[in-house]
């Protein structure tokens, strides 16, 4: 079966602090360990500006996070939720599948309980329809044809006239 993954972009809400200060970094650090608490062990989307930070300096977390299918669960929300706790305005983005085929925004927790489920279903669906691999066809052996009955030739007998 392929494995498809799911893309999770935190959006924060206009009066959050900037996305690369410590307040709001660490923020996603929480978001993080909520997924991880669950057994979800997410690859995290890391910004590195050059220059800007020195040797050893902590890199800016973008608010993304990419999660294998297989480890969906109730984990997510449970992650989503703290987000959301105690802020308005703050919203999350899911997109799941190859190049995000499947992509839907919620502002909300009750918006983004309702839509993984969905999102995550229509991808299923998707999986389900198209073929995973192609089988090879069996060869089938070669037909030989029937073989054909022998036929009685009459000679003719002398009777027969000749033409000239």
């Amino acid at each position: 079966m392929e494995t498809e993954s799911i893309r999770i972009h935190l959006t924060p809400a206009d009066d959050d602090a900037a996305l690369d200060s410590p307040e709001y970094q660490a923020e996603l650090d929480a978001f993080d360990k909520a997924l991880r608490s669950h057994g979800i062990v997410p690859q995290r989307v890391l910004e590195r500006l050059e220059g800007a930070a020195g040797p050893g300096e902590p890199a800016t977390w973008l608010g993304q996070f990419v999660i294998v299918a297989k480890a969906v669960g109730p984990g997510i929300l449970a992650a989503v939720a703290g987000y959301f706790h105690g802020k308005r305005g703050r919203g999350v983005t899911f997109e799941i599948g190859k190049d995000g085929r499947f992509k839907g925004s919620a502002p909300s927790l009750k918006g983004a309980q309702r839509l993984l489920p969905q999102l995550l279903a229509a991808s299923r669906k998707n999986m389900a329809e198209k073929p995973q691999t192609k089988k090879a066809r069996k060869e089938k052996p070669e037909r030989t044809p029937p073989k054909k009955k022998a036929r009685k030739i009459e000679k003719p007998s002398g009777t027969a006239k000749r033409r000239p």
